[in-house]
């Protein structure tokens, strides 16, 4: 079972894209500027099952990414964490 993390996301962490699925580690923080506001944003290197030794990043807004165990983040256990968090966003 997905065990989804209550609390801020910290360089180090591992989050799931709530929007595309992707899984990865927090890597750095950063900002996006809309309607004269700031909104935090994150970097993320997320998991590229295209290649090993390839490395992709995504950077979003903080809200797009949910927090999960570092025990989910197996190679093996992705498509499963991804099925879970679809189930869930979708009984929201």
């Amino acid at each position: 079972m997905l065990q989804v993390i209550k609390t801020m996301l910290n360089i180090g962490d591992y989050a799931l894209h709530k929007t595309t699925g992707k899984l990865g580690q927090v890597v750095a923080y950063g900002h996006e500027m809309r309607e004269s506001a700031y909104l935090p944003t994150l970097k993320v290197e997320v998991v590229n099952e295209a290649g090993i030794g390839q490395r992709a990043f995504v950077e979003d807004l903080s809200n797009q990414w949910v927090p999960v165990e570092k025990e989910e983040v197996s190679k093996d256990r992705i498509s499963e964490v991804r099925s879970e968090l679809n189930d869930k966003l979708t009984r929201v």
